[in-house]
């Protein structure tokens, strides 16, 4: 008995010291992974990346974070001296402390050329020094992109600010001295040979006697007025322009507006205003992308023929400065025959807003409502071929308006007819476009059947889906959505 006793406390030992063994590597392993662990850790992969990849990393990030990346390692420390991509998004807390940075850090900038500088400051007239001084340094070292941005805060507790561009848009009359609140940007800029992209945002441009940007390719303005010329003035001296956009700009009461550029690919016009005596052309046959929005009686402008055109987006302006985003009677019933005449010969995506399809004017089509298609469909099959994707939106925004007219009066079941010309376009559109893939329709979003419940409402639009489905299609694989 006690040697089988003794030979179990054998076991019991030679068990105890095998764990025991197994534990203790458990915790060399731990160590060694725990150590890795940390010299992973310690390894630091994001400095040995090249620095051009570390420039372009800094390029999202405004100058004041770029410069606070220099305490992150040893290597990041004069980083930010050469980097080719400026960001000067200033405050007007501590103004003058915003000016001194600005000049420090362009002072201590070792960088040979600067591929992008942007400025975003909300100035007055006794900063326009300091600007004129950092865009000629811009200048010096051959900057490729520019962006301006001199917004303008109003303190409600103040007079509000007069500015020329909501004195246009209100009608009201301008005077001369609210030009002063205007930065003018200055002279040298315009001989640039190196800059290629121009973003202005609520500036002032006075042209000097001569001047050319040969090297400009994409120019965008918004809210900017022009002093002794016009925005055909500036667009006809860059003589390989390829993008431009015009939002709200400032321009005289009788002033047209010309754009013929052979060699333009992007062009995109908002003009929120409304002026019975201003007049759009464009002629840019070789535009690729094209994008309209306006309140302009279709009248006052002339789309002459996009042969290469690929992308569309027609748009007849907001709710805003008296205008209610409608076509007038005399444009109703050719609106849309002169823009897919003009428009939509090659076009493969065309984005329209619901006035562009208000055909209902009898004394312009002499037929019924909801007949007007029928009639013109054969003379435009052939400029659907290469229609791929059609976006309908502010649908039914013109039976708002009705009902809202005739809110006591109109009868539940006229409704129907009243879209009937909006169904016959969709109808025109899925009977010819052999390509189409996908028709997005969007409903006006504040529209209302004054005097039908809920549930009526509902039905009608389930009638409307319904009949869409129901149309003919050319193309087999188009997709539908009704929202």
């Amino acid at each position: 008995m006690a040697r089988v006793e003794r030979g179990g406390d054998d076991d019991m030992i030679s068990s105890f010291e095998s764990k025991l063994m197994e534990g203790a590597s458990s915790m060399v392993q731990k160590r060694k992974k725990h150590a890795q662990i940390l010299e992973d850790h310690e390894h630091d992969y994001l400095t040995e990346l090249p620095e051009r990849l570390l420039h372009h990393i800094l390029s999202f990030l405004t100058m004041k974070d770029v410069i606070r990346t220099s305490v992150l390692a040893k290597r990041w420390r004069h980083v930010w001296l050469s980097v080719p991509c400026l960001d000067y998004s200033l405050t007007t807390t501590l103004k003058f402390r915003e000016i001194a940075f600005v000049y420090r850090s362009l002072l201590l900038h070792k960088g040979a050329k600067i591929q992008k500088m942007s400025i975003a400051y909300n100035c007055d007239y006794s900063d326009f020094p300091h600007i004129d001084s950092w865009i000629h340094f811009a200048i010096t070292r051959d900057v490729i992109e520019l962006y301006l941005d001199f917004f303008r805060k109003r303190n409600t507790a103040q007079s509000p600010v007069t500015d020329p561009v909501t004195d246009f848009l209100l009608r009201r009359p301008i005077t001369q001295n609210v030009f002063l609140r205007y930065y003018k940007l200055p002279w040298f800029l315009f001989s640039s040979t190196s800059l290629t992209v121009l973003g202005l945002i609520r500036c002032l441009i006075g042209f000097p006697i001569n001047f050319k940007l040969s090297s400009l390719k994409i120019l965008s303005l918004e809210q900017v007025y022009f002093s002794g010329g016009t925005a055909n003035d500036l667009i006809s001296c860059c003589p390989i322009l390829e993008c431009l956009s015009l939002t709200n700009n400032q321009r005289p009461r009788k002033d047209s507006l010309c754009l013929m550029n052979v060699g333009l690919k992007t062009l995109k016009i908002c003009d929120d205003s409304y002026s019975s005596d201003y007049s759009l052309t464009v002629y840019a046959p070789s535009v690729l992308s094209f994008e309209l929005v306006t309140n302009l009686p279709m009248k006052n402008y002339v789309i002459k023929r996009m042969r290469h055109l690929q992308s569309a987006s027609l748009d007849c302006g907001k709710e805003s400065h008296g205008c209610f985003g409608q076509l007038n009677s005399e444009d109703k019933g050719y609106a849309v025959v002169k823009i897919l005449d003009e428009v939509c010969c090659h076009v493969r995506d065309l984005t329209l807003c619901g006035c562009y399809i208000q055909v209902n004017d009898k004394s312009n089509c002499n037929v019924e409502d909801g007949e007007y298609w029928e009639g013109v469909e054969p003379n435009f099959v052939d400029l659907l071929c290469n229609l791929r994707t059609v976006k309908l939106f502010n649908f039914m925004k013109n039976l708002n308006l009705i009902e809202r007219e005739n809110a006591s009066s109109t009868d539940e079941e006229e409704f129907p007819v009243q879209l009937q010309n909006d169904m016959k376009f969709m109808r025109f559109l899925l009977n010819n476009s052999k390509v189409l893939k996908r028709m997005i329709i969007t409903s006006y979003k504040t529209v209302k059947f004054w005097h039908r419940p809920e549930s009526k409402n509902l039905k009608l639009r389930l009638q409307l889906t319904r009949d869409l489905l129901s149309f003919p299609r050319a193309s087999r694989n188009v997709e539908i959505s009704f929202c």
